[in-house]
């Protein structure tokens, strides 16, 4: 099932990632239209993180170690709690 979450890091700067159900897409602001794309197969994982003063971080890291952090507020924390377990299952039906 295709996912889509709006994440705004701060007052300039916003994300939208999407999920396809194969390749996760985070289109940045700032970018000047470009995008990060990762498919699933060459994920090593992806998280939904809550440091202890409560603030939420989802990460995905790539097979070779590089990792991509945003900032999740706590309204689009079931969004990304869905985003996180659908690209869950992608990563282990193509492994």
């Amino acid at each position: 099932m295709p996912v889509e979450i709006a994440l705004v890091q701060n007052e300039v700067e916003t994300y939208l990632i999407a999920f396809d159900g194969r390749v996760v897409e985070i289109f940045e602001s700032l970018s000047g239209g470009k995008t990060r794309r990762y498919h699933a197969a060459l994920l090593k994982g992806v998280a939904l993180n809550t440091d202890k003063k409560g603030k939420h971080t989802l990460v995905l890291e790539t097979l070779t170690g590089y990792q991509d952090m945003l900032h999740v507020t706590d309204d689009k924390l079931p969004f990304a709690q869905q985003l996180v377990a659908e690209v869950q299952q992608a990563m282990a039906r193509d492994r």
